[in-house]
């Protein structure tokens, strides 16, 4: 006979030999294994793009960051080719943020989709990955900074020369 207890324990009834019953005696139930917390990945350091002894205190720079969900990079790339694109050109980004993009750190390097190292290069941008390593093409994120001297509208032209 099985009692389930509250503290995710069951209470088995046993019998001896000839059916007379002993203690019960408390088994613990075996929970489901839970995955390791997402670790992050060794990555090189981020360049230092600001230099704040180099500018006056009347020169004023508008940093422009946005961030997107695109709940899963490929198949976004994939119906929407032009968005990115677009969208760091249109509001001149200097830093573009994407989550859940869950990509496997294969997929990064593969040249066929054209992700790794082609995603928004043209457009002067330089891309971090970090893919999920505990549940393969889970979530993760990717981060685009704009190269330094990258042509973008004439204020930005003159407000980047301020920087340097």
């Amino acid at each position: 006979k099985n009692e389930k207890d509250d503290d995710d324990t069951t209470t088995v009834e046993s019998s001896d030999e000839d059916g007379n019953s002993t203690t019960p005696t408390k088994k613990k139930k075996k929970r489901a294994k839970k995955a390791d917390h997402q670790r992050l990945t060794e990555r090189d350091e981020l360049p230092k793009l600001w230099d704040s002894s180099s500018t006056s205190s009347s020169s004023s720079y508008t940093f422009r960051i946005a961030s997107f969900n695109v709940a899963g990079l490929r198949a976004f790339l994939r119906n929407r080719p032009e968005v990115l694109k677009d969208l760091v050109t249109e509001h001149n980004l200097d830093v573009l943020c994407l989550q859940e993009i869950k990509l496997q750190e294969t997929h990064v390097d593969d040249p066929k989709l054209k992700i790794g190292g082609h995603l928004l290069n043209e457009e002067g941008y330089d891309a971090y990955y970090s893919c999920s390593t505990a549940k393969k093409g889970y979530s993760g994120t990717a981060v685009f900074i704009k190269r330094r001297g990258v042509k973008g509208s004439k204020k930005t032209k003159k407000s980047q020369a301020k920087l340097d």
